[in-house]
């Protein structure tokens, strides 16, 4: 019995202590989506991701116009192979020209597919490390803000579901998103050279 009690008090005992242990902790909030998306990095790499989603979509165009005019040219050669006017030895050489053309649509297809595969891939991978590399900019600069401020945890209170904690309430006294926000915006170069006070008159 004594056994039984001990192994409901533990439990008891651990959570009066853990609960001690939060009341000496500080706990913050940031909007990491937010930040994310506010971030000046973030804004030029999507107008760089932008501009390589264009040049990859002109390219592709080409490709597309290409197989476009030799399927022209094979439905063309296949309404002459109609005629029956034409002498055996024509209808042998056109016959014989439109295959080597239905050859060359084929292998431009298959490019159209691979080059169409390749490109999402890249541009995906580009867009995933790209995220990645600001996303660790951003936790960098929360992570000295949170320690200058001797918070012991930050929850990202954008975060809806998921596998991590979730934040229900706040009472924002301990939001630090517009302090994230401007530390990172003080790293742009376009606003500091704009925002240099002008030399004094002598």
């Amino acid at each position: 019995m004594k056994n039984i009690i001990s192994f409901l008090v533990l439990p008891v005992l651990m959570g009066t202590l853990s609960l001690q242990a939060q009341d000496a902790q500080k706990i913050g909030t940031v909007n990491l989506q937010k930040v994310y998306t506010e971030y000046w990095k973030t804004k030029k790499a999507d107008e760089a991701l932008k501009r390589k989603v264009l040049e990859k979509k002109k390219i592709e165009e080409d490709i597309e116009k290409d197989l476009k005019n030799l399927d022209g040219q094979i439905q063309k050669i296949g309404k002459q192979l109609q005629d029956p006017t034409l002498s055996a030895a024509e209808r042998n050489q056109r016959a014989k020209h439109q295959q080597k053309l239905i050859n060359e649509a084929r292998e431009t297809a298959q490019t159209l597919q691979q080059y169409r595969r390749a490109t999402q891939a890249e541009l995906q991978k580009e867009q995933t490390d790209t995220i990645q590399k600001l996303m660790d900019e951003v936790r960098e600069v929360v992570s000295t803000i949170a320690k200058a401020k001797g918070y012991t945890f930050v929850i990202d209170s954008s975060a809806k579901t998921g596998p991590g904690l979730v934040l229900i309430y706040s009472d924002g006294k301990n939001e630090i998103t517009s302090e994230v926000a401007a530390q990172l915006e003080a790293t742009n170069p376009e606003k500091t050279s704009t925002t240099q006070p002008a030399p004094k008159k002598k």
